[in-house]
């Protein structure tokens, strides 16, 4: 998860602390491997999501409504572009 994230570790273990505390998701054993804990949305933890979905599909849609395809495929292309030159080692990509 934290590489997933592109956070370090104990931050990531800070933040289920939180979730987990807030009832938000809950955390378990896993059964393939014992040093492994996997982390699961509870009943609330699935509502507030499809809620920041909901909200967050709208900003995008307000801020992106009335551009064109063309216009989105180039800021698609440039900010790909930067992600990978910021995920790349130092001295690569540049």
């Amino acid at each position: 998860l934290a590489d997933l994230l592109g956070i370090e570790g104990p931050s990531i273990v800070s933040m289920l602390d939180r979730l987990e505390r807030d009832g938000l998701v809950r955390r378990e054993p896993s059964p393939l491997d014992r040093r492994v804990k996997l982390a699961h949305l509870t009943d609330d933890g699935r509502a507030l999501y499809a809620k920041v979905r909901e909200e967050a599909d709208a900003f995008r849609a307000a801020m992106l409504d009335g551009l064109d395809p063309a216009t989105l495929n180039a800021a698609a292309d440039l900010l790909e572009g930067l992600r990978a030159r910021i995920g790349a080692p130092p001295g690569e990509g540049l």
